[in-house]
């Protein structure tokens, strides 16, 4: 189905924990860890999509594909970690919203 898009020895898939559309900043939760990702592309993502790519490539903008909605994004990954705290003090306090705090 994403034939070519993002398959490589380094494609993890993760889901989206958090999201704030206004920043265009994410949480994403892997079988390894969490990531801080910023959005560079235009594309719907909500908190439940599942996305593949190099998300434990951190200080990198990449390419991932949401296989929930089938559609291309790029992302820059900001941090890459095994502990949801140090992701979550990457967020900057203005994008900071309620549904975060229920991430803790």
């Amino acid at each position: 189905m994403f034939a070519g898009v993002v398959h490589s020895a380094s494609a993890v898939e993760g889901t989206v924990l958090w999201n704030n559309p206004k920043c265009g900043v994410n949480v994403i939760a892997t079988d390894g860890g969490y990531t801080f990702n910023q959005q560079v592309s235009a594309g719907e993502l909500t908190a439940g999509d599942t996305l593949e790519g190099p998300l434990n490539v951190a200080e990198k903008t990449q390419n991932f594909a949401n296989v929930t909605t089938g559609k291309k994004l790029m992302m820059w990954v900001g941090r890459y970690s095994t502990s949801k705290k140090i992701i979550l003090e990457r967020i900057p306090p203005s994008c900071r919203t309620d549904e975060l705090a229920n991430l803790n």
